[in-house]
């Protein structure tokens, strides 16, 4: 018979359980604390991916952050909605690989990564779903084979079994 350990009293490098909400100072520096960096340290596109280029576009006045790499069939990685989640950390050990056959383009989501912050508490799957449509129309990138991990995969599967929004799928890997 299989017996479960109770929980430890505390989670992660210091970061104590709680059963009530804790201010969001102290929420950033626990996420810090588990990421290994006591201060947030910026890590440049080039040390993570030297072979891609980091661009900006607007999209519906929206400053919309995206790596580009690569020549051929375009695919589009979507990154997950962790903590300080974006395109670069999500995709890094897969992106120069890829681009050897494909042009990869990894997009941030909305109020992710260097893309705008725009704080929407009722609809924010649906702005991100309708930014990104509109992204996808801005880049031309045609039919395009898709990616996505966690939320990215997430939103993927909803648009592609859905009808609310035309994405260019080819194929999809979730």
């Amino acid at each position: 018979m299989m017996r479960w350990a109770s929980p430890p009293e505390r989670v992660g490098l210091g970061c104590p359980r709680r059963r009530y909400p804790r201010p969001m100072s102290q929420t950033r520096d626990c996420a810090r604390r588990m990421a290994g960096t006591a201060s947030r340290t910026v890590i440049p596109v080039s040390d993570l991916v030297p072979t891609a280029r980091s661009r900006t576009i607007l999209v519906d006045g929206i400053r919309t952050h995206f790596l580009d790499c690569g020549d051929g069939p375009p695919l589009i990685l979507l990154h997950d909605g962790s903590y300080g989640a974006s395109a670069e950390l999500s995709w890094y050990p897969n992106i120069e690989h890829l681009s050897r056959t494909h042009r990869v383009i990894a997009p941030d989501w909305l109020g992710f990564g260097d893309t705008d912050k725009i704080h929407d508490f009722n609809g924010g799957r649906q702005r991100r779903l309708a930014h990104m449509t509109r992204f996808l129309e801005v880049m031309d990138a045609g039919p395009a084979a898709f990616a996505g991990v966690s939320m990215g995969a997430t939103l993927l599967l909803t648009v592609a079994t859905g009808n609310a929004h035309d994405w260019p799928i080819s194929a999809i890997v979730s």
